[in-house]
Parts: structure tokens; sequence; C-alpha cells
């Protein structure tokens, strides 16, 4: 499914409601060009909250998709100092998780000649970053924070990971970042919807309706050369991953296991066969039949070893709005994920921070209805809906200016 364009709705539909609202004179403003371009976004953006979970089972919100990453563009040609101000967003996504004790800046640049624009400073240790979709043959690019110049192409040892996306390996990407005992500072991609499967440990399993699935990535995690084992609430011993035996968490492996009905789990030692005594945890787990969580381990297996459970973009329980084959339906109705993905494009679009987005996204998702907005768990092409779509967008950002506190000048007025 093509990227949604809300943007065009947004921008165009700013200017007009905007000036219905009244101004300082009489001259009817221009609504903004009906066009895919964004502008470029001039303060920190929107945090998708995900869970970070302490060893005593309490989760914490924290702000807010072995890889192949380099640090080098082949397709680079030029750079320039400054970007023009705005750039088309492709259609391939990527979030960033910061499992490093540093933080990091988040860009995405163009192809060609090189411009670079900043989508998070300063993501935190621990933090998650929302969506952003680089341009069409363009990167997403994190550097260690306040490095500038995104656009390096040579002795770029401020560059962490340089990632384009490929049609084959789908539409959303979760990047994590981690500390290699050889390199440094490195990065991991997780594909979460691959439209090719080729057996690698990147691709994400598809989700089960029939199960409520976890995927564990320890490749954060230090002084476990020799694996770990896991075991959850309400089952005795330890617990394998999906269709596989005797494999250990470590390394670049990332292991599905079925987590139906599990409310809580632990990690043990790899010589705790049993999964007996606890060596870290627990740790609180939630998530339905149909749902996929991200279980990112990491720091010390030794010491402290921390989680991040972050849902995978697209998944939905099943309910009532099931079909026969135990899939969900289309246009779930999923207020929550609507929401999330909306603010995303407000934040994108305007340069709104977290709550502010946050906020704006609902105005709008309840005008229109999440059932009408979301298709497969994706946001469906706002332009497409009509105007009377455009009309309850107008007037979900007008009412922001008061409910949300949003300056009216963000919009255009």
């Amino acid at each position: 499914m093509k990227r949604t364009s809300t943007p065009i709705v947004l921008l165009a539909t700013a200017g007009l409601v905007l000036t219905a609202c009244g101004g300082d004179d009489d001259t009817a403003a221009e609504p903004a060009a009906a066009d895919d371009t964004v502008n470029a976004p001039s303060d920190e953006t929107a945090d998708e909250m995900s869970d970070q979970v302490s060893d005593d089972g309490t989760t914490a919100e924290s702000g807010s998709v072995a890889a192949d990453v380099t640090t080098d563009d082949a397709s680079a040609t030029a750079t320039t100092d400054a970007p023009t101000g705005t750039y088309e967003p492709g259609d391939i996504e990527f979030r960033t998780v910061n499992l490093l004790d540093q933080p990091v800046d988040v860009y995405v640049r163009t192809t060609g000649l090189l411009e670079g624009f900043e989508i998070r400073a300063g993501l935190a240790p621990g933090e998650t970053s929302e969506f952003a979709a680089p341009p069409e043959g363009g990167a997403l690019v994190i550097t260690t924070a306040d490095a500038g110049d995104p656009t390096c192409v040579v002795d770029c040892d401020h560059l962490i990971a340089v990632l384009t996306g490929y049609p084959e390996d789908g539409p959303v990407h979760t990047v994590v970042l981690y500390d290699d005992e050889y390199s440094g500072p490195s990065a991991m991609d997780l594909w979460e919807q691959p439209v090719e499967r080729r057996d690698n440990g990147n691709e994400m399993p598809p989700a089960d309706p029939a199960i409520a699935m976890a995927v564990v990535t320890a490749i954060a995690v230090s002084d476990a050369d020799f694996g770990l084992r896991m075991s959850v609430d309400g089952t005795p011993g330890c617990v394998d991953p999906i269709d596989r035996d005797n494999i250990l968490i470590g390394g670049n492996q990332t292991l599905p296991f079925d987590m139906t009905g599990v409310s809580s789990f632990s990690i043990h030692d790899n010589n705790d066969r049993e999964c007996a005594e606890p060596s870290h945890g627990p740790f609180t787990f939630d998530a339905a039949a149909g749902e996929r969580l991200h279980i990112l381990l990491h720091g010390s297996a030794a010491g402290d070893l921390g989680a991040v459970l972050l849902p995978m973009t697209g998944d939905a329980p099943v309910g009532d709005d099931a079909d026969s084959d135990g899939a969900n339906a289309a246009g779930s109705g999923d207020r929550d994920l609507a929401i999330e993905l909306m603010a995303t494009e407000v934040s994108t679009t305007f340069g709104l921070d977290g709550d502010s987005s946050t906020c704006v996204a609902e105005l709008i998702v309840d005008a229109i209805g999440p059932e009408v907005l979301l298709v497969d768990g994706r946001l469906v092409e706002l332009d497409s809906l009509g105007d009377a779509a455009a009309d309850a967008t107008g007037a979900a950002l007008v009412g922001s200016t008061e409910q949300c506190d949003v300056d009216p000048s963000v919009f255009g007025g």
C-alpha cells in the first residue's frame, strides 16, 4: 500500500480553515499547494511511546522499526551545507530505539545532492523515536548527539548508521542501536513487514491471529556469551521459541515466542536448564492474539538487565471485527493506533512537539473516525476521502488552537 499522503490534507485544509477563522486583515490567505512535500521539522518531534521495563516488573513510559548497515552512501554525488527546507517522504518508514549509553541525533537525507533533515535531536538512552520516511532513494542517518553534518561521506566518525530501505524488506523498519564489543556504536535493522522472505534474521515473522507473539532480540546485551533462557508465568520450566527447541537467546538472533495468556516473563542464565531461579525479572507483558511485540533486551546479563517492549506496527488483536479466517478486517477502528500514526504525520508536517501533535491527532481521528482512517493497520490516503474528511480535518485544526494550545501560525494562519 502506498504511504499515506496525510500532509496534503493537513496543509491544504489549514490554509483554508484558518482564513475562515479571521485574521488581522481582510485578505484571504492562499491555501498551501497540494503536493507531497512536508516542512522540515524545526523543533524536537513527537515521542512514539514504548514501554521500558525494569527488573522488578514495573513499567516506565519512555519516549516515543545483524543488519546490512553501512556508513557510506554509494548514491551520493554531492553535498550541500544547508537544506532547502522541504523534502518528499518516500514509502519506507524507520523508527530508532536507542539502547546505547549516549544520546544520538536522527536525520533523513536525500540522495544525489545530499541534504539532511533533523527528525530527532538528542534521542536519549532507552528512548524510541517517531517514525520517519526518508525521501525516495535517500537514507535514515543516525549520528552521535550534537555532531552535525548528516551529509558526511568521507571521514565520518560521527555517523553511527546510514540505512536505505528496499521495497522487498517492507515499508516498516525498527532500528536498534547497541554498543558492539569490537566496532562500538552499531545498528540492527528489523523489518516488521517484509515483502520477500529470505530466511534472514532481520525479518520479523508475520502476525498469527491465533497467538500473541513476542520476538526477543538481545543484540544489546553484554556478558552473555553463552546465551540466555526465558520463562513465563503459569508455565513451569523454560520456554522455547516457536518451532525451535533448545535455542538460547543471544547475539544477533531474533527469536519468536508464543506468549498467549502470558502476563510476565523472566530471564535466566544459560546454566539454569530448568529455569528455576530467574536472573532478571519478572518483566510485565501484555499482548492479545494477533499482536506482535518486540522484546529488546539490553544491559549486562551479569548486572542490570532491562527490556524495552515495543508493539510492532499494523498489528491488531483478534476481536469482533475479525474476518472468517481469523485475521482482522480492514478498517479495524483502532483509535490508539490511528492517533499514534496521525501524531507522526502532524509532527512531521508542522514541527509540533509530542504532546501537541498527539492532541491535534486525537482531534483529527475523532473527527473523521478510526474506522475510516485505518486500513490494514495503516492510514489511508486522506486526500482520497473527499471534502467531508477535509472539512473535518480543518475543523479539528481550528479547534486545536484552543484545545491543544497550538499557535495558529504553525498552520499558516
